[in-house]
C-alpha cells in the first residue's frame, strides 16, 4: 500500500476511534490495530480484549455502533467477527476513500504530499460550560406544615416519621416514613404513569436477592410523589419504610423533567401522562393507540409517515417534550390507513401490524392513484406462491413491501394510473 493511502486510512481510523470514544464506547489500552493491504481495499482490523468485545457486540446488535459510525462515514461496512474473546472489528473504508478522492476532498500540502492524520483530524476545542444554575430548594412554611392531608396536618404526619438528617433551614431534611404513613398519606399525581407490575416484581426480586439498599424518594409538600413511584409502591406492599425529602413547590412538570433526565419513562408513559393532562395532540394520539392493535411506532407512522423525531438529547425529543402536533384531520386520515392495514391481516398474518408495513401502507394510501378496493381484489386473486406477504415468516424491509404492493397494484393497470416507486424505496 502506498504511503499516501496508508496515511489516509490511519486518519480515517483515528477519527472513527474518536467517534466511538465520544459516544462513550471506550477502547481498551491494549487493543491492537492492523491494516490489511490488498492494493484495492482500505481495511483495518482491531483485535479486541474480552471485556470490550462483549460490550461492542452488544452495542452492535442494538445498532448503536452503526449509528455512531454512519454519522460521518455513510459508506462503511462494519461487521463484528469472532467470539467475544479475541473478537475482531473489521471496517472497510474503501468506498469512503473513493468518494473523498472523487470529490477531491483529501487534503494535500502545496507540494502534493498528504497531510498527516494529526493534521487532518485536529482535536475539537473543548465546549464552554453552559450557564447552569441549581434551582433553589425551599423550606416548608408554617402554612404548609399546618395544611391538612387526609385530615392530618403535615407537621403531625412528619412527627410519625423518623428524622434522619436535619439541614440548617429544613429544606434538605431527610425523613424515614413507615409503611403505614406511606399507605395513608402519600399519593400519586393523576397524570403520572400507571403502576407497572413487572417493575414492582423486578424491585422485589432485587430486594430479596441483594437486600433493601438505601434509597430516597422525592415528594412535594402535599406528599405527592415526584420520584420513586414504584419504589414507594413496593415498600407499601412489602411493609417497608422509605427515606424521603420534601421538594416544596414541585409538581407534575418536575415529575416529567426528572424522568426525562433519568430516562425512566418510555414514550408510552409520556403519552399517558400528557393525555391525562388534556394536551390535545396526545389525547388524539392515545385515542387512536387505544383503539387499534398497533404498537406506538406503527401509530406514529400511520399519522406522520415516519417515526416522530427522537433526538440524542432529551431536549430534541419531540414526542417526550410535549411538542407533538396532531390535528383531528390527521386522525381521520390515520383511521383510514388503519382500516387498510386491517384489511391485509389475513394476507400477511406475520407482519400486518408492524411499523415497516405501516410505512408502506402510508406511501400507498398517500398516492392519488391508489384505489384500495382495486388493490384488495388483486391481492385476493394472487396465488399463494406469488403472495410474498402470505409466505414470509416474519417482517420484510419497507422497500420490499413497497415494491411488492406497487407491483401488485400496477399489474394490468393503465399507464396513467400506474404508481411509480420513488428512489428511496428501490434496492
Amino acid at each position: 500500500m502506498n504511503i499516501s493511502l496508508k496515511t489516509t486510512l490511519e486518519g480515517y481510523t483515528q477519527n472513527m476511534i474518536a467517534l466511538l470514544e465520544k459516544e462513550g464506547v471506550n477502547l481498551p489500552h491494549d487493543y491492537s490495530l492492523s491494516i490489511v493491504d490488498d492494493d484495492t481495499d482500505l481495511i483495518f482490523e482491531m483485535k479486541l480484549t474480552s471485556t470490550f468485545a462483549t460490550t461492542l457486540e452488544a452495542n452492535t446488535k442494538k445498532g448503536a455502533i452503526w449509528t455512531i459510525l454512519s454519522t460521518d462515514y455513510k459508506h462503511l461496512n462494519v461487521t463484528f467477527h469472532g467470539e467475544p474473546i479475541d473478537g475482531i472489528l473489521r471496517v472497510d473504508f474503501t468506498d469512503q476513500f473513493d468518494e473523498d478522492e472523487k470529490k477531491g476532498t483529501l487534503p494535500v500540502h502545496s507540494d502534493g504530499t498528504r497531510f498527516s492524520p494529526a493534521e487532518i483530524y485536529k482535536p475539537q476545542p473543548p465546549k464552554k460550560p453552559r450557564n447552569i444554575v441549581m434551582r433553589e430548594v425551599l423550606p416548608l412554611t408554617q402554612e404548609m406544615l399546618d395544611a391538612e392531608i387526609k385530615g392530618t396536618p403535615l407537621r403531625g404526619i412528619l412527627a410519625m416519621c423518623e428524622i434522619v438528617a436535619l439541614s440548617e433551614n429544613g429544606a434538605f431534611n431527610v425523613y424515614l416514613a413507615p409503611p403505614e404513613v406511606l399507605k395513608k398519606y402519600f399519593s400519586q399525581f393523576d397524570e403520572n404513569r400507571e403502576i407497572i407490575e413487572s417493575h414492582i416484581e423486578s424491585l422485589e426480586d432485587s430486594y430479596e436477592t441483594h437486600g433493601y439498599l438505601y434509597t430516597e424518594a422525592f415528594v412535594n409538600e402535599r406528599l405527592q410523589e415526584i420520584d420513586a413511584q414504584h419504589r414507594i409502591e413496593t415498600a407499601i406492599r412489602n411493609n417497608l419504610s422509605i427515606h424521603f425529602r420534601i421538594m416544596v413547590g414541585w409538581g407534575m412538570d418536575e415529575v416529567t423533567v426528572y424522568n426525562v433526565n433519568n430516562k425512566n419513562w418510555t414514550a408510552l408513559d409520556f403519552l399517558i401522562s400528557y393525555a391525562k393532562k388534556g394536551i390535545s395532540a396526545y389525547v388524539i394520539f392515545k385515542k387512536f393507540f387505544d383503539k387499534h392493535p398497533f404498537d406506538l411506532s406503527s401509530c406514529e407512522v400511520l399519522f406522520k409517515g415516519n417515526r416522530i423525531k427522537r433526538g440524542k438529547k432529551a431536549s430534541e425529543n419531540i414526542f417526550n417534550n410535549k411538542q407533538l402536533q396532531i390535528t383531528e384531520a390527521e386522525l381521520v386520515e390515520a383511521e383510514k390507513r388503519a382500516v387498510v392495514m386491517n384489511d391485509f391481516a389475513k394476507y400477511h398474518p406475520s407482519g400486518w401490524k408492524t411499523r415497516n408495513f405501516a410505512e408502506a401502507i402510508y406511501f400507498m394510501t398517500t398516492s392519488p392513484k391508489y384505489n384500495h378496493q382495486t388493490m384488495m381484489k388483486k391481492i385476493a386473486k394472487l396465488k399463494e406462491t406469488d403472495n410474498v406477504l402470505l409466505s414470509v415468516k416474519g417482517v420484510l424491509r419497507v422497500q420490499e413491501y413497497v415494491q411488492f404492493l406497487v407491483k401488485t397494484f400496477n399489474k394490468n393497470t393503465s399507464d396513467e394510473d400506474i404508481i411509480p416507486i420513488p428512489p428511496r424505496y428501490m434496492d
